[in-house]
């Protein structure tokens, strides 16, 4: 039987997740408005940044929402490669200004939080090792410089 403080925890992990994958698409939207007006990237690839960042924002607020059930399927410990990753994330947002190819890092983002956000949907254990690989990447993708 799952209790009130598992549940609590599963939901204040998931919502920092998305806290956290607000903030890298915010720095990345932020980025991608600095190279634009430095003529580094067009209209068009800052539109699609600017959108797919959009995209970003509502995967959050669906992971948000259904935080709670994952519980029914996955313990605590068994999302740790998500948090390990989101952490790792964490630290390399903050390096996120001297990353050139925003482009490449902004469709990786997408890719990330949707996989995570399929974990919250429908949780499984290859999908939380994917999830966390996916999230690593950007990580990697930022870190990398």
């Amino acid at each position: 039987m799952t209790t009130a403080a598992e549940i609590d925890s599963v939901v204040k992990t998931v919502t920092g997740w998305s806290q956290q994958f607000r903030q890298s698409a915010n720095a990345i939207t932020q980025r991608a408005h600095d190279q634009f007006m430095q003529d580094t990237i067009d209209l068009v690839a800052y539109s699609r940044i600017a959108q797919q960042m959009i995209g970003v924002l509502q995967t959050c607020i669906e992971m948000t929402d259904g935080a709670a059930s994952m519980l029914s399927t996955l313990a605590l410990a068994e999302i740790a490669p998500i948090t390990q990753a989101t952490q790792s994330l964490a630290e390399a947002t903050a390096k996120i200004d001297k990353v050139q190819d925003i482009v490449t890092l902004a469709i990786e983002l997408v890719a990330a939080v949707a996989a995570v956000g399929a974990v919250v949907a429908t949780p499984t254990f290859a999908g939380v090792a994917a999830a966390g690989g996916a999230v690593s990447k950007v990580a990697s993708g930022i870190a990398g410089i």
